[in-house]
């Protein structure tokens, strides 16, 4: 029966992604009506598939139909036996071991899909270098905001700067965190008009506000998701930006106040946007990294909720109050 059940999967999902492939290259998107290509909706980019890819792999781009059939079944076994209930007899964790975020992960489910662009199974979702890796410069770690922290010898809890703005509930990273792949939540509902096109993210609750045919303010400030500035090129939204925050840096995607972005926005069928991105700075890539990840339509009937997030920003006190003990505790046991 297996087997069976494979050969089917195969067979359809062969016919599914030759369609769609067709279909693409026929397809017009509906219009608003102010004639621009209609991108509204909630979309989502939960994939199953990493933002760099693994190093085995090489150069290897994208999976045969086997190889992503092979691995989304794999990935949907996990997520059944993800929801199976605890063994209560089972043993308890191993002494000094690290418990981390694996019950909320198993809560929030599994992804079970390859992200499929340009009819191609991708095995991760950089596509330049040909790598798919990050072409960090030597040493980039120290160089971004939280690098040159800790250079001015400064500790991490050593201030409320220290801390960052995820943990704060400020903000979810570069770009309404559309840009990377995050664990839950990754929903994305676009709203636009004649002049403006508004991306709200689900997590963190973050509303981007992209000004079509404007101009950069001269000497402007920094921004938490920057100052981007969107075209139409025939169907496709092109979006520039820069002037970002350093503090949006993190263990996803690193920067500094020099990065600057290009995004693509093209609505391919009725349920796909494909959307490509590439990031430019000098200070933390050795070239500039491109990245590609299909975004599906939700149905009409899903909607994004209140994400309420303040856990970490209230319980800055606490936080920074206890390293502040440790430091008193460790300065008597000096002087002991």
């Amino acid at each position: 029966m297996h087997s069976q059940w494979r050969h089917k999967a195969l067979c359809l999902s062969f016919v599914l992604l030759s369609s769609g492939v067709l279909a693409q290259g026929d397809y017009r998107a509906p219009r608003t009506e102010y004639g621009h290509p209609d991108l509204q909706g909630v979309w989502t980019n939960a994939a199953n598939t990493s933002l760099q890819r693994s190093e085995e792999l090489g150069n290897k781009r994208s999976y045969t139909l086997a190889e992503a059939m092979e691995l989304e079944n794999g990935a949907r076994q996990q997520e059944y036996e993800n929801s199976l209930p605890l063994e209560a007899d089972r043993e308890a964790p191993e002494a000094g071991g690290r418990i981390g975020q694996e019950a909320d992960f198993n809560f929030v489910g599994t992804r079970t899909t390859i992200a499929q662009y340009d009819g191609e199974y991708r095995t991760s979702l950089i596509v330049k270098p040909d790598n798919g890796r990050w072409p960090f410069v030597e040493d980039y770690r120290s160089k971004d905001h939280w690098g040159q922290h800790a250079a001015r010898g400064l500790d991490s809890y050593d201030g409320i700067e220290g801390r960052p703005s995820g943990e704060r509930c400020l903000d979810r990273g570069l770009l309404t965190s559309i840009v990377r792949r995050v664990p839950y939540n990754a929903n994305y509902q676009f709203v636009q008009n004649e002049n403006y096109v508004v991306i709200l993210a689900e997590l963190i609750h973050d509303a981007r506000i992209i000004r079509l045919d404007s101009e950069y303010i001269p000497g402007d400030y920094n921004h938490w998701h920057g100052d981007s500035i969107g075209h139409w090129e025939g169907d496709t939204l092109v979006v520039e930006t820069r002037n970002f925050r350093p503090e949006q840096s993190s263990g996803f995607i690193r920067m500094t106040d020099a990065m600057k972005t290009t995004e693509w926005f093209t609505r391919v069928s009725d349920d796909t946007i494909q959307y490509a991105y590439e990031l430019e700075d000098p200070n933390i890539y050795t070239e500039t990294v491109r990245v590609e990840i299909p975004l599906k339509l939700r149905p009409a009937e899903d909607r994004i909720y209140e994400y309420a997030c303040h856990e970490g920003n209230y319980s800055q006190a606490y936080i920074l109050a206890g390293a502040r003990q440790q430091d008193v505790d460790a300065s008597q046991k000096g002087n002991d």
